[in-house]
């Protein structure tokens, strides 16, 4: 989204500069100078986007993509827009605005909710819960769906999946459906770090499920500091090492709605956020106009064909009594958890898991 904001020529000035800044554009840049920092933002934002989604899945004899990214852009019918700004959304990110009556937020709700429900194929029924969830003084949200669906390399037989004992804390247990394999997985043990992980590759193996399990049960801290970026998943990726390893794995689905207004500013993205300081007179000609949400919804599903959306195969596997496995891994304790990019070497998912629910 902040490709977008800056690829169009929405955000102008000192505004621009904080976001060409934080993502590290190589071409010069300054509050007075930033026509080739857009170009360079637009080139890098239509390679990324080809290269993540130009890759496929085979399902039912028909070929879909793995990844589809989907942004809105909706504004306040009463909002006037540049059209230079509308006119680069459209050619340069092949995104089309979409106007919305903010003063009754039941309505503004119910075509957001739309929106989203259509570009997570039907993963997200209401991005909004409630209209009041819209602030009353809206003339802008822009919300960014990624939607991956693709089916374990080797998947998990559901004659296998059983009831099992989930510890969400010392206290507090669950009872879930808990998938198990036993198969040659890449895996290794951080005794010094405080976590295990594995990969478990989906059948378009650019890109792999990754979950890191603390050593110490319950103490999800050594994982999340992988989580926040604190380190470097792809260093740990990099070091795992063919495995047989037993699994078991809940079946879980998992929807979460993230405001980055807090993060972005912490990364110094400031201006966008503040009336008065917000410089995004490329959008519209309003001076005092500024972004007051910044959401991302991303939805994640896994079971035993994978992570996916809709249909289960049940593929023949051979059981599991017939492989002997030299390492237990089993998620019976609150994880984080990747989806990896391996071409990428970066995660492009990421989720910590306290209480599977399905």
């Amino acid at each position: 989204m902040l490709s977008i904001l800056l690829g169009t020529g929405g955000t102008q000035g000192n505004t621009s500069y904080q976001i060409g800044k934080s993502i590290r554009l190589k071409s010069m840049f300054s509050p007075t100078n930033q026509t080739e920092a857009r170009e360079e933002i637009k080139s890098l934002y239509k390679e990324l986007v080809e290269s993540l989604t130009t890759e496929i899945r085979t399902e039912n004899r028909k070929t879909n993509q793995v990844i589809k990214i989907s942004t809105g852009t909706f504004v306040h019918e009463t909002v006037e827009i540049n059209p230079k700004f509308q006119q680069s959304l459209k050619d340069d990110f092949q995104e089309e605005l979409e106007r919305v009556d903010f003063g009754n937020r039941t309505s503004a709700a119910i075509n957001i909710n739309h929106w989203v429900d259509e570009h997570s194929y039907g993963l997200v029924k209401k991005f909004f819960t409630s209209a009041r969830e819209i602030p009353k003084d809206s003339w802008m949200i822009m919300i960014s769906v990624f939607y991956f669906k693709d089916y374990w390399e080797n998947p998990f037989e559901p004659h296998y999946t059983r009831i099992e004992t989930f510890s969400v804390s010392p206290r507090r247990n669950l009872k879930v459906p808990m998938m198990a394999s036993e198969e040659v997985l890449l895996y290794e043990k951080f005794q010094k770090d405080g976590f295990e992980m594995i990969s478990k590759p989906f059948r378009n193996t650019r890109f792999t499920f990754v979950v890191i399990l603390p050593l110490n049960k319950w103490e999800l801290s050594k994982p999340v500091e992988v989580l926040n970026g604190n380190k470097i998943l792809s260093k740990y990726v990099g070091k795992l090492k063919e495995t047989t390893v037993s699994l078991r794995m809940p079946k879980f689905k998992l929807e979460k709605t993230i405001d980055l207004v807090k993060p972005l500013e912490d990364i110094g993205i400031v201006d966008l956020f503040r009336p008065l300081q917000a410089d995004i007179t490329g959008i519209s000609p309003n001076k005092t106009l500024h972004i007051n949400s910044f959401l991302q919804s991303n939805t994640l599903k896994v079971d035993e064909s994978g992570v996916e959306a809709a249909a289960v195969t049940s593929p023949i596997l051979v059981p599991v009594s017939f492989i002997r496995s030299e390492i237990d891994f089993h998620v019976t304790q609150p994880f984080v958890c990747f989806i990896y990019d391996q071409q990428l070497a970066m995660p492009l998912m990421a989720a910590q898991i306290i209480e599977p629910i399905i």
